[in-house]
């Protein structure tokens, strides 16, 4: 237990700063850390889905699996948005041929894209189109880290009542309560910092709290679904990417969505 801890702080005092450096860098750093992401992510779905064990053509599964979201991805950020539509649409074509004699893997096989695909496109546009988009990214990838922090700290020092037991058996009431707090205070923050009207971050910060547990719980029951416990084993002491970035899965989408329909210019 205490060798598991220590290699979960290990861990993250690399992955987190790493990222963020990636993250401030922005343009092609971002290209290539989703598009090498959304590999490890989606041969992670891959797995949680028996998908691997399944595929009926090898050809067919790797090249859905290596080439669609990096060649979506670029074509993304170049601008070309319907050489990105058509690539989309060309993934779930080659999951049809793969997964055709088997409904429950075709399904999944389809599904992973749409669970993908958005958050992937999200943080590329953000990053793109928007002056202060790596500010954006930053000030949520926070928000999340503070939203895991807190409901853990929250869980571990208070449990209590179980909040969803037949999905996530350890996440408690206190938990999801400390999920929102931490990043309601980091929010406030920002608005005294920034100089931003208070009510508007706190109601922000709320909103990011509960789309990130949210995919968390997402994630948790497409795992026990299939009777999987970790996505994969790549980050040691946390499991699989999918595990770390299951919070991010709704908030990026949601992040644009404010952005595009909001007033973005009072924003930080």
């Amino acid at each position: 237990m205490q060798n598991n801890i220590i290699l979960r702080i290990l861990s993250a005092a690399l992955l987190a700063p790493t990222t963020l450096i990636i993250i401030y860098l922005g343009n092609w750093y971002i290209v290539f850390f989703v598009s090498f992401a959304g590999i490890l992510a989606l041969s992670e779905w891959d797995y949680i889905c028996n998908l691997r064990a399944n595929k009926s053509n090898p050809v067919l599964y790797y090249l859905r699996l290596v080439f669609i979201i990096p060649l979506f991805v670029f074509f993304l950020h170049v601008g070309n948005y319907s050489i990105s539509i058509l690539i989309f649409f060309v993934g779930q074509l080659i999951s049809i041929f793969i997964f055709y004699n088997n409904a429950k893997n075709l399904f999944f096989s389809c599904l992973s894209f749409f669970y993908l695909m958005p958050p992937i496109i999200s943080l590329i546009l953000i990053s793109d189109i928007y002056p202060k988009g790596t500010e954006y990214i930053l000030l949520i990838f926070l928000m999340v880290w503070c939203t895991d922090t807190g409901a853990m700290i929250f869980g571990k020092i208070f449990g209590g009542i179980k909040f969803v037991p037949s999905i996530s058996p350890a996440k408690t009431w206190s938990g999801v309560l400390g999920g929102i707090i931490l990043p309601v205070f980091l929010g406030v923050l920002c608005a005294i910092i920034f100089q931003v009207e208070i009510f508007f971050f706190l109601i922000f910060s709320i909103i990011i709290s509960i789309l990130a547990q949210f995919g968390d719980l997402t994630e948790s029951f497409i795992k026990r679904y299939h009777g999987v416990k970790n996505s994969g084993q790549i980050i040691p002491g946390h499991g699989g990417l999918l595990d770390r970035i299951d919070s991010l899965i709704f908030v990026f989408p949601a992040l644009l969505i404010f952005l595009y329909f909001g007033n973005w210019k009072i924003f930080l």
